[in-house]
């Protein structure tokens, strides 16, 4: 028992010791530290090094605060991008009113479309369309004579008109328009009775509407046609000259009175119904 006594009276001893040597230390470590604290005399600020536990900036490797410019010249550089996309929307704008044509036009038909359309485009929102054809080839007078008073409307070759009909649906209003003669214009209605199918006659080679491009194979077909039915004959000729009287009102942006090349065209319910009334009034010469 008595070695144990022994060393821990040599423990206290050397604690003793010890502890008077902190003391001593931290009575200087003081005086350092109200030295370090004291504010200097031009700035008012304390001298204080950052703390080594301090973060450091993205991209540096210690603890230092990385200097940047200043929060003004990051504004600045954030604003740069929006301020040239701004110009480029400007330039846009200036291409397109140089080097497109203008809305509503269709350069390759000729003319304005109806309320700013393609023909297709109209044709699938409206009910209401018109046919045209010479006498010489195939009249109102014709129509009236086919069994049921009903033919097949084939021979369309041109595209925008194929799109046009393809879009024609059982029961839809058709104006029966004759061209070709000294006084064309409007001489009837007509409905489509058959929706749009395969035109046989551009694969017979004795037809004069044959298409050597065209096939029975062809899905869908290349060309098409649908069956319209005489409703009835109009007392009178609604002429052409007579409608471009209202091209600027009541028939503004009226396909028949631009697009004179397109045999099926597509027309607007309002369009239809002035044509109609316009047989009930006299002729305006």
């Amino acid at each position: 028992m008595a070695p144990k006594r022994k060393a821990v009276q040599a423990t206290k001893s050397a604690a003793g010791d010890k502890g008077s040597t902190a003391a001593s230390t931290a009575k200087r470590r003081n005086t350092r530290a109200s030295v370090a604290a004291a504010p200097d005399a031009a700035t008012g600020n304390s001298h204080r090094a950052v703390p080594a536990t301090s973060k450091a900036r993205p991209g540096t490797s210690n603890g230092t605060a990385e200097s940047g410019p200043p929060a003004e010249v990051k504004k600045n550089k954030a604003r740069k991008p929006a301020a040239a996309k701004k110009v480029k929307v400007e330039d846009s704008k200036n291409s397109e009113s140089k080097g497109k044509p203008a809305a509503g036009k269709d350069n390759r038909l000729g003319g304005p479309l109806p309320e700013g359309m393609k023909p297709a485009e109209l044709a699938k929102q409206t009910e209401y369309f018109l046919i045209k054809d010479e006498p010489s080839d195939y009249s109102i007078e014709d129509l009236a004579g086919e069994k049921n008073q009903t033919a097949e409307w084939d021979g369309v070759r041109n595209y925008t008109a194929r799109n046009v009909m393809r879009q024609m649906k059982r029961g839809n209003h058709v104006l029966f328009y004759r061209s070709g003669t000294k006084d064309p214009g409007v001489v009837g209605l007509c409905e489509v009775a058959r929706e749009p199918y395969a035109d046989h006659t551009a694969w017979d080679s004795k037809s004069k509407y044959y298409d050597s491009k065209a096939s029975p194979d062809d899905e869908p077909p290349r060309w098409c046609m649908v069956d319209v039915k005489l409703v009835r004959q109009f007392r009178r000729v609604v002429s052409l000259a007579e409608m471009k009287r209202h091209k600027e009102d009541a028939l503004k942006g009226l396909a028949l009175l631009h697009i004179s090349r397109l045999s099926v065209m597509p027309i607007t319910k309002q369009h239809f119904d002035f044509i109609c009334d316009l047989e009930d009034s006299e002729s305006e010469g």
